[in-house]
């Protein structure tokens, strides 16, 4: 396809359903999306990494919802890949965002958490507590710890994993308050121009409804 502005792309995701979905693309993405690409989108209330299968400028039949960010400069998965990801779809009756979800790492999934810190009036009850309290009261623990730094929910739960108690009590007391975060999630950190996907060898002539099942379909190398 070649390279040009487009209106929409149709992307891969990994979900269930076993069917592209259609996106509109903001001004700024227009002439960058290429199919193979990764890109971040809308999916109900979450944001799911997908790949671009197709950019066109052909209007759904319903609004669609805008993608959100461009991952990718360059597609790290060529023609040929896609063309094996849809084979192997096909071969395993499995949903295609699946397959090439398992090709290459799908970066920036949405992690989202709580992230607890001391207001104001916490940091004043953090010093008469730390002063007053013995070292081992569960709420002297949270204030010692908070006052140094805000700390993730999962952090403290790990920590003092018997202080939710005396973390309820504290927030009541409008001592600490919770902050809803959420951040980008990269399992390799692997940005397109350090990501080779290569087809690995496969016996009988190539992937194709006359061979057999491949057992390798990709390898990935990061560099």
């Amino acid at each position: 396809m070649p390279e040009g502005s487009y209106l929409y792309c149709d992307v891969s995701l990994p979900v269930p359903l076993d069917q592209p979905f259609t996106y509109a693309l903001p001004e700024t993405l227009r002439h960058r999306v290429r199919p193979g690409c990764r890109i971040v989108a809308p999916f109900g209330a979450r944001r799911l990494t997908g790949v671009i299968l197709r950019c066109h400028d052909e209007p759904p039949p319903m609004a669609a919802r805008e993608a959100l960010r461009l991952i990718d400069s360059e597609p790290v998965l060529d023609a040929e890949l896609l063309a094996l990801g849809r084979w192997i779809a096909g071969y395993y009756c499995a949903p295609l965002g699946e397959v090439l979800r398992g090709m290459l790492p799908l970066a920036s999934e949405i992690r989202r958490g709580k992230v607890w810190s001391l207001t104001d009036s916490g940091r004043d009850a953090a010093r008469q507590l730390l002063l007053d309290s013995s070292p081992d009261d569960p709420a002297a623990k949270i204030l010692r710890m908070l006052e140094r730094r805000p700390l993730s929910a999962a952090y403290l739960a790990k920590a003092l994993p018997l202080a939710d108690r005396a973390m309820r009590s504290l927030e009541r007391k409008g001592f600490i308050v919770a902050e809803q975060v959420q951040t980008d999630r990269d399992p390799l950190r692997a940005p397109s121009e350090r990501l080779r996907v290569e087809l690995a060898g496969v016996p009988g002539g190539g992937p194709g409804p006359g061979g057999p099942p491949p057992r390798h379909p990709a390898r990935r190398q990061a560099e």
